[in-house]
């Protein structure tokens, strides 16, 4: 019976550390989900660099729906009969990039794309009061 025991508490620490090794292995895939301004820079160029900035502006896009259809002020507003690409996103991150390099610290090299794109966005499209 005490050999059931002990078994049975090996089990349980091997669970332990199973789970532990996932947590850990799900925050570091999560922590390096986000693109940073340094990674960015170094390879704009990059079809996937592109694809990812699309998707969150596609993401972004969708949120100000969403606000608008619950008649909350959007994030931004870009004109309706304006159609933006991925270049288009790509020069409103650079203009700003290029904005932070004139006061920046190495640690600005850290923020996020997204960050900095949302950023962009609202300042480039800003809305007016009361816009629905």
């Amino acid at each position: 019976m005490l050999h059931a025991i002990d078994n049975k508490g090996k089990e349980d620490n091997m669970k332990f550390k199973i789970i532990i090794i996932f947590i850990i292995l799900l925050i570091a895939v999560n922590a390096s989900a986000e693109l940073t301004i340094k990674e960015y820079l170094k390879d704009k160029n990059n079809r996937d660099v592109a694809i990812f900035i699309s998707g969150l502006a596609v993401g972004m896009g969708w949120v100000n729906t969403e606000l608008r259809m619950t008649k909350r002020q959007p994030l931004f507003c870009i004109p309706e009969k304006l159609v933006l690409n991925v270049k288009n996103y790509q020069e409103i991150l650079d203009r700003l990039i290029q904005e932070m390099r004139e006061t920046r610290t190495s640690r600005d090299d850290e923020y996020t794309v997204g960050l900095i794109l949302l950023e962009g966005l609202k300042e480039t499209f800003p809305c007016k009061d009361n816009t629905q």
